[in-house]
């Protein structure tokens, strides 16, 4: 280092932080340092103070980085939140959807039901096919990173005994298989949901469903259920 005069030296400064990083390391330096006239600033209270590391401004972002508690305000910090939280450009989260069966699926007494759950929490959502098969082949349009998707073979015959038994050991067999926790309950899953019935006066028409009470996309929290949209 150069000679300095003392009359262009000021020494004996101190920081508390927040204000400089060592040149060598970039930690974060508390302590004393003097300044130069050249505005240079090094460790130590004087230059007969070693070692004299030369110091740097405190980075951009460099607080944020290293862990420290923020000081902004609640308000902001929850909008920093949503804005890094955002998503992809062309990327979606998976809908709640019920499709209804054909009349061709009416017909063979078989409809496939496509659902998911979120691997993060207790969620579950019906979704469409379309849906089920971009989850599944981890297309880049869609969020399948956080969610588990699975379907369930479901009888709609005219017999709506038979459908509630057949659904209720299908559904059951899925749930223990992929450890489902309360995926049932989340989801109020009927039995013998979209099982048809002939209208009393024409037995040609189209048939109309019984017992469909409809699903909502739901979490479990506490000891009840809760439907929502999608997550």
């Amino acid at each position: 280092m150069p000679y300095y005069p003392k009359s262009q030296i000021l020494t004996n400064l101190y920081t508390n932080g927040d204000e400089y990083v060592l040149s060598t390391n970039q930690e974060e330096y508390v302590g004393d340092y003097y300044e130069l006239s050249n505005g240079k600033k090094y460790t130590g209270k004087n230059p007969t103070q070693k070692p004299n590391i030369l110091l740097e401004p405190i980075p951009e972002g460099f607080l944020d980085q290293s862990g420290e508690e923020s000081n902004l305000p609640s308000q902001v910090l929850t909008e920093v939140s949503s804005y890094q939280t955002e998503l992809p450009v062309n990327t979606f989260l998976p809908q709640f959807n019920t499709p209804l069966p054909t009349k061709s699926d009416y017909i063979s007494g078989n409809f496939t039901r496509y659902f998911c759950k979120k691997t993060t929490e207790l969620r579950y959502l019906e979704i469409t096919q379309e849906t089920y098969t971009k989850l599944i082949g981890k297309s880049n349009d869609i969020l399948w990173s956080l969610y588990e998707p699975f379907k369930i073979p479901w009888k709609i015959t005219e017999n709506e005994s038979f459908n509630y038994q057949s659904n209720l050991v299908n559904t059951q067999e899925v749930v223990r298989k992929l450890n489902l926790d309360r995926f049932e309950e989340a989801l109020k899953i009927s039995y013998s949901q979209y099982s048809p019935s002939l209208t009393p006066t024409d037995s040609t028409s189209s048939p109309s469903i019984r017992g469909n009470r409809g699903t909502s996309g739901g979490g479990v929290s506490g000891g009840g259920t809760s439907g929502g949209g999608g997550y």
